[in-house]
C-alpha cells in the first residue's frame, strides 16, 4: 500500500475508533505510529511527531512503561525533532531510547547498537566529536566480538569514526583507520554487492575523498553506504529507495552496469510499491533503469521500465510536454529494435 493511502485509511480509521471509544482509548496507538511512520514517509514531520507524540502518551498512560513499542515511539520523536532541526528534544529521546533498550536487551545488543549510532550521528551533526567517538568506539567493540573485525558492520563503523577524527584535527589516527578500513576492503568476507549490504565500490569512493579532505562529499557518499541499517529501521521508506538509486547512479558511473541495473530495479520496485508513479523523479529513474539494461543487451527487460517513464511523463505533459514525446520516440525506438 502507497503512503498516502496509508493516510487516508489510517485517518479514516483513527476517526472511527474515537468515535467508538474516545479519544483516549489504549487501542488507538497502533493506528497513530502507522500514520506517523507514513507522514514521516511523506516529509510532514510535524504531523508525524504529533502522531507518535499521542501513541507515545497513550502508551504510558496504559502502562506499557519500557516495552518495544514505547521505546520505538521515543526513538521515532528522537528523529522527528532530528529531521527537523531540534537537536536538543532530538537527544532527549534518542538518549531515552538508548537507556531503556539497554535496559531490557543489554549493552551489547544489536538493537541497542543501532540506538547508540543514531545517538552518534546526532552528536556528530552538532560537531560534539568527542562524545560522537565514545559511542562509535563502544559499537565496533562490540560488533568485533560478536561479528569478527572484517565484518561489514565494523568496517562502517571504523570509516564513522575516520570522519569524526578527521573533522576534529585527528589527522593521524583518521588515517589509521583509513588503512584499516581498506585492509578489511581488501579482504572482502562479506560484502556481497548487493544493494542490501554496504557497497564496497561506495565505501572505497569514501576513502579517497578522506584522504583528499573532501569532508563534505565523504559524508554524503557515507550515507549512501548506510543504506542496509537505514532498511532495517524503515523497511521500504522512500529514504532507502532515494540512495539505492544514487548508488545506481554511482555504479553506471563507474561502468559497473550490472549492479547498477541491480539497485535501480529495487529502487523503483522500491518507489512503486510504497509512493506509485506520480513522480516525475520515478520517471528518470525508470529511464535511467532501462537505459542501463540496453547498454547491457537486455532491451526486452528495458521495456518495462521504459514503458513505466512514459506513464509518469503522460501525467504531467501539460508541464513538460518535450519530456513526454522524448520517452515515448524512446519507447517506441526500443519495441520496433525488438
Amino acid at each position: 500500500m502507497k503512503f498516502l493511502d496509508i493516510v487516508i485509511a489510517e485517518e479514516s480509521s483513527l476517526k472511527e475508533k474515537e468515535g467508538q471509544a474516545g479519544s483516549g482509548n489504549s487501542e488507538l496507538p497502533p493506528t497513530l505510529e502507522k500514520l506517523g511512520y507514513a507522514y514521516h514517509a511523506l516529509s510532514r514531520f510535524v504531523d508525524a511527531q504529533e502522531a507518535y507524540e499521542r501513541a507515545l502518551y497513550l502508551r504510558l498512560e496504559a502502562g506499557q512503561g519500557d516495552s518495544p513499542e514505547v521505546i520505538n515511539c521515543i526513538h521515532a520523536l528522537g528523529l522527528m525533532h532530528r529531521l527537523q532541526g531540534n537537536y536538543a528534544k532530538a537527544e532527549a529521546y534518542y538518549g531515552r531510547a538508548l537507556e531503556l533498550t539497554t535496559g531490557t536487551s543489554g549493552e551489547n545488543a544489536m538493537e541497542t547498537c543501532i540506538r547508540r549510532n543514531y545517538l552518534a550521528g546526532l552528536y556528530y551533526a552538532m560537531k560534539r566529536y568527542p562524545e560522537a567517538l565514545g559511542l562509535i568506539e563502544k559499537t565496533i567493540e562490540i560488533y568485533s566480538k560478536n561479528l569478527g573485525d572484517s565484518h561489514s558492520a565494523v568496517t562502517l563503523c571504523l570509516l564513522a569514526e575516520a570522519l569524526v577524527r578527521f573533522r576534529s584535527g585527528q589527522k593521524a589516527q583518521g588515517e589509521k583507520l583509513i588503512n584499516q578500513v581498506h585492509t578489511n576492503l581488501q579482504e572482502n568476507l562479506d560484502f556481497k554487492e548487493t544493494a542490501d549490504e554496504a557497497n564496497e565500490e561506495v565505501l572505497k569512493f569514501v576513502l579517497l575523498q578522506l584522504r583528499q579532505e573532501k569532508f563534505d562529499d565523504a559524508e554524503a557518499l557515507f550515507r549512501f553506504a548506510l543504506v542496509r541499517e537505514a532498511n532495517i529501521v524503515w523497511p521500504n521508506h522512500p529514504l532507502v529507495a532515494k540512495n539505492l538509486k544514487k548508488l545506481g547512479d554511482l555504479n553506471r558511473s563507474m561502468n559497473h552496469l550490472e549492479r547498477a541495473a541491480e539497485l535501480y530495479r529495487q529502487s523503483l520496485e522500491m518507489y512503486m510499491s510504497t509512493m506509485g508513479i506520480a513522480d516525475p523523479d520515478i520517471a528518470l529513474l525508470a529511464e535511467s533503469f532501462g537505459q542501463v539494461l540496453i547498454q547491457l543487451n537486455k532491451r526486452k527487460e528495458a521495456v518495462w521500465p521504459m514503458q513505466i517513464a512514459v506513464d509518469v511523463r503522460e501525467m504531467f505533459q501539460e508541464i513538460e510536454p518535450g519530456q513526454y514525446e522524448k520517452a515515448k520516440n524512446s519507447l517506441d525506438k526500443l519495441k520496433d529494435s525488438l
